[in-house]
């Protein structure tokens, strides 16, 4: 390929030449002539010394899997496998716009000897969750005088999964850590009279009772048969269904309330979980993407994260689809938690909730508000939200219609904005908790 200078010396080289002829100078000729020469005889030596077929590129990356905002060091090593000297290599490695290089330089010019290898190294941040590819390679060679160029696309490509921001949960552990969390939300597990480990009251005997619960220096003081009783610990099931539609991706893609409820659902997971709760997770939108069962697990967290990585915002909003496949597919008695806009969703959402109900799921819907997501991702006041709503006034009546259908069937609705949405999530979570909802 001729480059630009290469493309100048040839068109000078003409204009010489013609103005020699015109002007009858021997000199402005025999100029021109020279300057086409050296192009030309350029070529044949460029074509047979570049060997880009020769190149070989590696690329390590510090993580595969990592968190939004964390940092992945990327080290790229180049080989000379040829038997010539590349006098001009330039190296330009691709890494996806989501990302911010933060350390170091992905583009360099350098000469490479034969055998030779050379190795650069930088330090990227995504900023976005998601699934992404780090490359292709692009090399560019070019000649002594710069007058050709070849470039060559080495499909040497990394896949990176980039898991939510890990920020909220990280404040969560902390908080766990001075056991604020206790004060701010209340208890933590279920507990009920039975079998346990810890003692909670004694009562009288009585027939039947397992005489190995007696206590009998209680017996002793009481003048009669008293029993022990201890506190069993109980759990929950949950499955946190998300809905990945178009609607929900709306708005700028940081602060869209798709991203918002991913992060939401994140967090609700890793505060279950600590506390041995299941969590499942379903992400649908006209269809069912993915369903994972309820299980209680560090690992189990992670698969959850991977899933909620991968999310793309895609078709319409069928519950029914849902609710159908949760139904098949984990038959036991779990508590549905449903992260939706609720747009666009028609009357064929009641229908949905009352086929899930009929079949014993107790139901709450933490539902996103656009308008509140717009505005950007700050505490909203009370005028601020009263202005959104004024807004867009035919939007939130629709969505008032649709809420107070949903109430009719026993059924919570919590409308959120970004300030509030996690809050929300994890204090419904207690509540539920405490009410004994979905135990095993």
């Amino acid at each position: 390929m001729l480059t630009r200078r290469g493309l100048s010396v040839i068109l000078m080289g003409v204009f010489f030449l013609t103005s020699g002829f015109s002007l009858i100078s021997y000199l402005l000729s025999i100029l021109g002539i020279f300057l086409l020469l050296s192009v030309v005889v350029t070529f044949p030596f460029f074509k047979s010394s570049s060997t880009l077929g020769k190149i070989e590129v590696k690329r390590k990356i510090s993580k595969k899997k990592v968190f939004a905002y964390d940092y992945i060091y990327v080290k790229v090593t180049v080989i000379n496998k040829g038997y010539q000297t590349i006098d001009y290599l330039e190296i330009y490695d691709v890494y996806p716009e989501t990302f911010d290089l933060v350390l170091g330089t992905n583009h360099l010019i350098t000469r490479l000897d034969p055998g030779k290898k050379f190795i650069f190294s930088y330090v990227l941040m995504p900023k976005l969750r998601g699934e992404y590819k780090l490359g292709p390679c692009k090399l560019i060679v070019q000649d002594k005088l710069k007058f050709f160029s070849m470039t060559r696309t080495i499909a040497a490509v990394t896949d990176i999964v980039v898991y939510p921001p890990y920020e909220d949960i990280k404040r969560m552990e902390i908080m766990a850590k001075k056991r604020v969390l206790g004060t701010l939300f209340g208890v933590h597990r279920t507990r009920e009279k039975g079998i346990g480990t810890e003692f909670a009251s004694l009562r009288r005997y009585n027939v039947g009772d397992e005489y190995r619960r007696i206590d009998w220096k209680a017996t002793a003081r009481m003048g009669r048969l008293m029993i022990r009783e201890f506190e069993t610990e109980r759990n929950m099931k949950i499955i946190i269904l998300l809905d990945a539609s178009y609607s929900m991706a709306a708005g700028p893609i940081e602060t869209s309330k798709l991203e918002f409820a991913i992060r939401a659902a994140s967090i609700l997971a890793k505060f279950a979980l600590e506390r041995k709760d299941e969590v499942g997770l379903c992400v649908f939108s006209s269809d069912v993407h993915e369903f994972i069962e309820p299980k209680s697990s560090e690992r189990h967290f992670y698969r959850i994260l991977d899933a909620l990585a991968r999310v793309k915002a895609r078709g319409g909003t069928n519950f029914l689809k849902a609710f159908d496949l949760i139904t098949k597919k984990f038959r036991k008695k779990a508590y549905l938690i449903i992260i939706s806009d609720l747009e666009e969703v028609g009357s064929r959402v009641l229908d949905a909730i009352k086929f899930a109900r009929a079949r014993g799921y107790e139901i709450l819907i933490i539902s996103p508000f656009g308008p509140w997501f717009e505005i950007g991702e700050r505490a909203l006041s009370p005028v601020d939200k009263a202005l959104a709503e004024a807004i867009s006034i035919e939007l939130w009546e629709e969505r008032r219609e649709i809420i107070r259908g949903i109430k009719r069937l026993d059924v919570d609705v919590i409308t959120v904005g970004p300030d509030d949405i996690i809050p929300t999530l994890i204090s419904e979570y207690i509540k539920a908790k405490k009410r004994g909802i979905a135990q095993f």
